[in-house]
């Protein structure tokens, strides 16, 4: 079955949510921008590179009500995912947002909690968040006696992004909390500890009983990396 897919922020992420959903037979029917100039590079771009030329928009509301898109991906600033969810979800539609789902620097526990509680006001909403590696898990799952049984959660992730300090962390950490989240269910968190350096971030908790260990590292030059061991 084939879908009508719009895409927030063609540029960087966005660029290969396009490539992907074209892959599997959807049709890409709008491209939204944060000016006229942005977009039609993005666009000239997408063009060239897979041969698709969609339409271009600079304003949410009216990509929404010319294109009427089955299916939104988000991959704009974080700082705008929920604006731009709250426009999506209010029409009906699904969304498809990239990690985090939520952010900017000096957000606060009421800004998050706030998010969360308006998120889930609408009753059945499709959303999906972009923490893919979180299907790791399926292919050990029959190989565990129990996820009970297990001491400790070890990952290694190492990319060629372009974030320091605890951006990393703000990249990287949902796709190992989604990990986790995925194998074990629910936990607290305690007796948390973490590093950040200009290239790296790591942390160290409890989940519930298990250790977690995490490893991140970002950087032109980083031999990719990834790695999980329990």
């Amino acid at each position: 079955m084939s879908y009508r897919v719009a895409i927030l922020g063609s540029r960087g992420i966005g660029f290969f949510h396009t490539r992907i959903f074209q892959q599997l037979g959807n049709e890409i029917c709008g491209v939204l921008g944060t000016s006229p100039v942005t977009v039609k590079k993005a666009v000239e771009s997408l063009s060239g590179t897979y041969g698709i030329l969609p339409k271009t928009y600079i304003n949410l509301d009216q990509l929404m009500i010319n294109e009427d898109p089955d299916i939104v991906s988000i991959c704009t600033p974080p700082e705008y995912h929920l604006d731009h969810m709250k426009t999506v979800l209010d029409k009906g539609k699904a969304v498809f947002c990239e990690k985090p789902i939520f952010w900017h620097k000096s957000i606060n526990y009421k800004e998050i909690d706030y998010g969360i509680k308006t998120l889930r006001e609408y009753s059945n909403p499709i959303l999906h968040v972009n923490t893919s590696n979180a299907s790791f898990i399926s292919y050990i799952r029959d190989r565990i006696d129990s996820a009970e049984k297990i001491e400790n959660f070890n990952l290694e992730f190492f990319t060629n992004g372009s974030c320091s300090g605890y951006e990393i962390a703000v990249d990287l950490l949902p796709h190992g909390l989604s990990m986790i989240l995925e194998l074990f269910g629910m936990r607290s968190i305690t007796h948390f500890s973490d590093f950040a350096f200009k290239k790296s971030y790591s942390c160290k908790f409890n989940f519930g009983n298990c250790i977690v260990n995490f490893n991140f590292s970002q950087g032109k030059n980083i031999n990719k990396r990834f790695a999980f061991s329990i």
